[in-house]
């Protein structure tokens, strides 16, 4: 049975119809929205509405300029974005200005008695301010001048106070305006601390900045679960579904002998690396196999690293088997399907992440290596632990790779297209030839 006209046009239509480019693209739309969905709280300085009341400071006696500003009694100056206003209070953000902040638990001119309320005192805040930053992972203290930070008056709605006395032997404020836990290598931006001083007399440590750590509400809490949750549903899913496609395509080409020719086994290889490294993401996530045990740690650790640089390995030998097919010249494309080149192809893409690996494992277990080689497996995550040693076996090779990858996808493509204008010029050419022979 024949189909109408108007149906035949619109199945042909739909035959040229570029299904594979609008599931690509609605996949790519997709992932953005739920990574958009699913984001970090925006920087510090573009925390400036009633979404976070932790940043605004109301402000006294607020004059409204001509262009727009609020200032102050203090004579601080807010320009538009940089202050809100909610039941007939204006709220100003020192932290979303050109300085660095600084959160001071109470307002300019006073300090905690006691009982942590907050009292007028005779010295100001930066007075006894020591400000620490980092060079060459060691901590030096610096100068900072009188008006270095903005300061924003705001105190922790559930407060978690230290000792006066003990509070800075590991939390100390940086030039940055954070607090750095020197004992555990994190940071507390302004939403999770404030810093405040004693009047004198109400306690040991009166002359010191203590540090205020702000406890998260249980609105915020749950917030924080619920969202890491969903973080890790759609990290996992994105996981399993990466690894279940790569093993119906390793699959495909074990069943299918003529794949296995050119770079069918070098895919194949490439396929196995990225399915361990896509298992192994899913298993951390959903914490299956206990990775808390240091034992297990230290086997999945240098396996991970493994996987990882084997699979850019292999992105290497594909992308060179696939330009040494296509460069001018080349005469020998059949001879990198061989057993012996994919021999040597192996030793390159396995035997080099593998050594990586277990020199790695080897300067863990040594006493004598040097810091930077150490990666410190398994102390406080199951990866690596030192910025050092994950930067020279992880990154630099990593990353090196990548580059060379893409340089090799650069030139094939420069040589299909120098051939494809040399066989557009050829044909050209003989096809004026035939033009002369039809005068003639």
């Amino acid at each position: 049975m024949a189909l109408p006209p108007a149906s035949a046009v619109f199945l042909k239509h739909l035959q040229r119809f570029p299904i594979r480019g609008i599931i690509v693209v609605l996949y790519v739309a997709a992932d953005l929205g739920v990574n958009w969905y699913l984001r970090d709280d925006p920087p510090v300085s573009d925390r400036c509405s009633s979404d976070y009341p932790e940043f605004g400071e109301s402000l006294e006696s607020p004059l409204v300029a001509s262009d727009g500003s609020v200032t102050d009694d203090l004579g601080r100056t807010f320009p538009p974005g940089q202050f809100w206003s909610e039941d007939d209070t204006v709220y100003g953000c020192p932290c979303s200005g050109d300085k660095p902040c600084i959160r001071k638990c109470c307002r300019e001119y006073q300090s905690y008695n006691y009982s942590y309320s907050c009292v007028d005192s005779d010295y100001g805040f930066t007075d006894l301010l020591e400000v620490v930053k980092v060079t060459d992972d060691e901590l030096k203290y610096v100068n900072v001048t009188e008006d270095h930070f903005s300061v924003l008056s705001s105190e922790c709605e559930v407060p978690h106070r230290l000792p006066a006395p003990y509070t800075l032997k590991y939390l100390n404020p940086t030039e940055d305006g954070t607090v750095l836990n020197v004992l555990f290598g994190s940071v507390f931006d302004q939403s999770e601390y404030c810093l405040e001083t004693f009047v004198e007399g109400t306690v040991e440590g009166e002359s010191e900045v203590f540090v205020v750590i702000c406890l998260p509400t249980p609105e915020v809490r749950e917030f924080r679960d619920r969202r890491l949750w969903q973080r890790n549903l759609v990290f996992y899913v994105l996981r399993v579904m990466s690894a279940t496609i790569n093993l119906v395509t390793l699959a495909v080409f074990c069943l299918l002998p003529q794949l296995r020719g050119g770079c069918g086994k070098s895919i194949m290889c490439y396929l196995i690396a990225r399915i361990y490294c896509s298992l192994d993401d899913a298993i951390v996530t959903t914490k299956v196999i206990p990775t808390e045990d240091r034992l297990t740690c230290l086997i999945a650790s240098p396996l991970a690293l493994f996987s990882a640089l084997s699979s850019r390995a292999w992105q290497l030998v594909i992308a060179y088997q696939i330009w040494s097919a296509f460069r001018p010249g080349s005469s020998r494309a059949s001879d990198h399907g061989s057993t012996r080149q994919f021999l040597v192809y192996s030793a390159v893409a396995w035997g080099t992440p593998l050594a990586t690996a277990l020199v790695a494992l080897a300067a863990d277990q040594i006493s004598g290596a040097p810091d930077f080689l150490a990666p410190r497996f398994a102390q406080e995550q199951c990866w690596f632990n030192s910025h050092d040693a994950h930067f020279f076996y992880y990154l630099v090779p990593y990353y090196a790779v990548e580059l060379l990858v893409i340089v090799l996808c650069v030139a094939t493509l420069w040589h299909l297209r120098t051939s494809r204008i040399g066989s557009e010029a050829l044909q050209n050419a003989e096809s004026r030839s035939h033009n002369a022979k039809d005068i003639k």
